[in-house]
């Protein structure tokens, strides 16, 4: 009884908060028995090719059953001690799993099998300088040798994997940068137990070139997927459209990089009950498309996502200028559109909104569209918009009093920003129109009462500025505690710190990494 109170207050956890659950597991056995099963369930989240993940590899080595033990041992594959891999582990770290990423279990066993081979190759140099070993990388009968090897540690995990793990959320993609053909190769639905391991799936993301028998196979098994992500061109009949018509219950639908012909047949094969139950669809840099009339009828739909990463794209969103989704929250646009079929969109669906990205290549539209959004969505957590005039800025933080984070992305190039928070403000500040530091300021003094964090993307704030801004914090009534997150390419300062220090009553300061190409997705 007590582990479901436990299980249940652990839930409600963020999943990417590993720190309180590592606090968890040095309380008591109690506790660390709970808190594992959480860490284990969705380990992708680790930083990739990092030392963490080697020892993921590690500890579902000492997994295995004894048979693929031996089978490993025999081929010379498993480059650790054999008494590692025979100690057996202290929990059924396999049977906690609920989601599985192909790509990313591929970039871990390459990162597992590079350091070895390199901690392998130090051993034997040690031992002497001129070891046969020690240029066998660079023998072609060691390189298939090593490709064997490497291909049958894949295949003993998967196997391992399928036969003991319930999943829900299953990533069928692939990494483009990467010469190995799995999972294209390598087919997890013929794998003994792939029946019940992925017929409780709920979520699936999987890339256009995975083989057709996989989608046939998964349609046949999983019948209640909730979200489908879909990314590339679906140039031949590979199964997919059958595997979306067979999900009773599909709430989530993004597809990215796809022609619009392409579209409409997925969209013409859904039936009336999954035009209803679908509540979130989002359609990322489609090909040619032109018409949105299919948008109308998804009655219930909470989510929506319109995106394109070039701005000759013109979209019809005037087709949408007397339909009102009277469930809608979240609505993304970034299309070569009429500013009047967007004006006229918010004032029909405004008013619901919680969170609202816009971009447009051409100023002369954000003006009027960031008033709209200053009269038509009051209700607005979550904010995404370039500004040109510090007026606008200040017209919307009076009058969207729910905004509890904003976020100020300031760079040269023209970018957009990623934000995954719910609720939080991104504003594009236009270097050669206004200081990053001015709508700063603006923010810091104008920003509604709920209002509690600031994320800076890539801007690079000297120790006097922080501590301006952090004088205007202080001086709010009532001041509450302000998180600032810096996500920044360059190095702490010691300067900054010392301001930081200084203001620590009021202000908590993170710096997270700043990675410019992956800021570009909204």
């Amino acid at each position: 009884m007590a582990t479901d109170y436990f299980e249940e207050i652990l839930e409600y956890l963020d999943e990417n908060d590993k720190n309180t659950l590592y606090s968890c597991l040095l309380v008591n056995r109690f506790l660390c028995k709970v808190s594992v099963k959480f860490l284990w369930r969705n380990i992708w989240n680790f930083k990739l090719q990092s030392e963490a993940q080697r020892q993921i590899i590690r500890t579902l080595l000492t997994c295995l059953p004894n048979e693929s033990k031996k089978l490993l041992h025999k081929e010379e594959t498993i480059i650790i001690p054999i008494s590692e891999t025979s100690k057996p582990p202290l929990f059924d770290y396999v049977s906690f799993f609920k989601a599985f990423s192909i790509d990313d279990f591929i970039i871990m066993i390459e990162f597992f099998i590079q350091k070895s081979t390199k901690s392998t190759k130090s051993t034997q140099s040690a031992k002497s300088t001129k070891s046969t070993k020690s240029g066998s990388s660079k023998n072609p009968n060691h390189l298939i040798r090593l490709n064997k090897s490497r291909n049958l540690l894949i295949e003993e995990i998967l196997k391992m994997f399928i036969s003991r793990t319930s999943l829900k959320i299953l990533n069928y993609t692939m990494n483009k940068r990467k010469i190995m053909k799995i999972p294209y190769d390598i087919m997890l639905t013929e794998f003994p137990g792939a029946r019940d391991c992925l017929k409780n799936l709920i979520e699936l993301r999987c890339i256009n070139e995975v083989r057709p028998e996989v989608f046939y196979q998964l349609s046949q098994v999983c019948h209640n997927i909730e979200t489908i992500k879909i990314f590339g061109s679906l140039s031949h009949d590979n199964g997919m459209k059958k595997l979306i018509i067979l999900q009773d219950n599909l709430k989530c639908l993004e597809v990215k990089k796809l022609h619009s012909s392409e579209l409409n047949g997925i969209l013409c094969s859904l039936n009336n009950k999954q035009l209803n139950t679908i509540t979130k669809l989002h359609l990322k840099g489609i090909n040619n498309l032109s018409s949105i009339s299919f948008i109308i009828k998804f009655t219930n739909l909470q989510e929506f996502t319109l995106i394109n990463y070039y701005d000759y794209n013109k979209v019809k969103l005037e087709e949408l200028n007397y339909v009102i989704f009277s469930k809608l929250r979240y609505f993304a646009i970034r299309y070569n559109i009429k500013s009047e079929a967007l004006l006229k969109f918010l004032e029909n669906n405004g008013e619901n909104l919680e969170e609202f990205k816009h971009y447009s290549f051409r100023t002369s539209i954000n003006k009027s569209i960031n008033l709209a959004v200053a009269k038509f969505c009051l209700n607005l957590k979550s904010l995404y918009a370039r500004f040109e005039e510090t007026n606008t800025v200040i017209s919307i933080l009076n009058s969207c009093q729910q905004l509890e984070r904003i976020c100020v992305y300031c760079v040269y190039w023209e970018g957009i920003d990623r934000i995954e928070e719910l609720t939080e403000v991104g504003v594009y500040c236009d270097t050669f129109r206004i200081e990053a530091l001015e709508i700063i300021k603006i923010i810091a003094k104008y920003s509604p009462k709920k209002f509690h964090e600031l994320k800076l993307h890539g801007i690079n704030l000297l120790p006097k500025e922080l501590e301006t801004i952090f004088m205007i914090w202080e001086d709010r009534i009532p001041c509450k505690t302000l998180t600032l997150i810096i996500k920044s390419d360059v190095v702490k300062k010691e300067e900054n710190m010392k301001v930081i220090e200084k203001y620590k009553k009021f202000v908590d300061v993170k710096y997270e990494k700043y990675e410019k190409y992956k800021e570009m997705e909204m």
